[in-house]
């Protein structure tokens, strides 16, 4: 069983003198009434006066809400909502500890937009409502996102030890027949994040016990991460909606070394992100950007087209000097690095031959790690998507 470190592919150039720019908010926020498929009614009278957290798109149990206070106009011709700021800038968050019975909880979460960031799209009363919590089930408290490029275990503890003691109580008692299992407190054996140890199949199958599966059993096992976690504590404690989500800027120059630490913002849903990437081209030259993902297969952008941060798709900007990976692909050559490196013995290599009936498409977790070892360089990602269709989350 294999599991790696970022900076196994990526060493750091600790004398890099390279500056990130902080990002500025332009007085334009873009709102597209699709994300990830979804296609969102438009909810109230346009134009009007909106409030942070008032609600402006909705599908379903799905909210959307205001980043800002402001004018919203809808834009018919682009399927847009544009706000322009028109207030006071940030929301200004006021505590209240409390215990909250099941259908309080529920009510708050949904009604601050509050999602799971481990199941992105799925709005997190739901998975409340799904889960059982009868006898043999767990909930249970992960400590890291699935590239960990922000440490959110450790915000909680640091930021909000006596809101996620309530909030763990709390779980404890509407969930009593349920195990908890909490990794923010106690890491047990837990030394270091190692990737893919954020993605939550993998988590529960390395370390809680649970077999290799296609999909979460959400009736059975609730799982929360620790995003998922640090929201869920804004929104009950602070009555803080969902409305930003801190971002990772990365940078990697032609060499492969990473030019400092990473830099953390926070971002508001619908910030255009063209000025702030158009400084660090035209200082430093770099002119690519990918999203996300140092393994998996993530589109790559040119520098000079609009970026639109979007809270549900995005949590990290990796911006390159070169495509990082612009080679053709070549032939096999029989390395059998891509199984060798698979964390779940899914066999990849099985996906070159006429019968790829060894893969084992029902356990692989699209960690990308089969495509990043290759040395020829073959895209096995498309490969598995071509093969595994989409295998939906236990509850979507």
């Amino acid at each position: 069983m294999l599991s790696f470190k970022t900076t196994q592919l990526f060493e750091l150039h600790r004398k890099s003198s390279f500056q990130v720019p902080t990002p500025v908010l332009t007085d334009n926020i873009v709102l597209p009434v699709e994300t990830y498929g979804k296609k969102f009614n438009i909810v109230g009278d346009f134009p009007r006066r909106v409030e942070i957290g008032e609600v402006l798109l909705k599908n379903g149990d799905f909210k959307v809400l205001s980043p800002v206070n402001g004018i919203v106009h809808h834009d018919k011709e682009f399927f847009t909502l544009n706000l322009r700021i028109d207030g006071e800038l940030n929301y200004k968050p006021n505590f209240e500890k409390k215990d909250f019975t099941f259908l309080e909880l529920k009510e708050k979460l949904d009604s601050k937009g509050t999602i799971s960031l481990d199941f992105p799209t799925i709005p997190l009363s739901k998975l409340l409502d799904v889960f059982t919590a009868s006898e043999g089930s767990k909930v249970v408290l992960a400590p890291f996102t699935s590239e960990n490029f922000i440490d959110y275990r450790e915000r909680i503890l640091q930021k909000f030890r006596v809101e996620y003691d309530a909030f763990k109580s709390t779980i404890s008692k509407i969930f009593n027949k349920s195990e908890i299992i909490d990794f923010i407190l106690d890491k047990k054996d837990i030394d270091f994040y190692a990737y893919p140890e954020g993605k939550a199949r993998y988590f529960l199958y390395k370390y809680c016990d649970e077999p290799m599966m296609g999909e979460v059993p959400a009736e059975r096992i609730l799982y929360l991460g620790p995003e998922t976690i640090y929201h869920a504590l804004l929104a009950l404690y602070y009555n803080m909606p969902f409305h930003e989500r801190y971002i990772s800027v990365t940078i990697i120059n032609k060499k492969g070394l990473l030019e400092g630490e990473s830099k953390i913002y926070t971002i508001k849903n619908g910030t255009n992100l063209t000025h702030f990437l158009e400084l660090i081209r035209e200082e430093y030259g770099y002119k690519y950007f990918t999203i996300n993902s140092f393994y998996e297969k993530q589109p790559v952008y040119e520098i000079g087209a609009d970026f639109i941060f979007d809270i549900y798709k995005h949590y990290a900007l990796i911006i390159c000097e070169e495509m990082l990976s612009s080679k053709a692909e070549m032939i096999c050559i029989d390395c059998n690095d891509c199984s060798y490196f698979c964390p779940v013995s899914a066999n990849p290599r099985a996906l070159l031959d006429k019968d790829n009936s060894d893969f084992n498409k029902e356990i692989c977790i699209d960690c990308g790690l089969c495509s990043v070892f290759c040395p020829s360089k073959i895209d096995f990602a498309s490969k598995i998507l071509n093969v595994k269709g989409e295998i939906p989350f236990a509850i979507s």
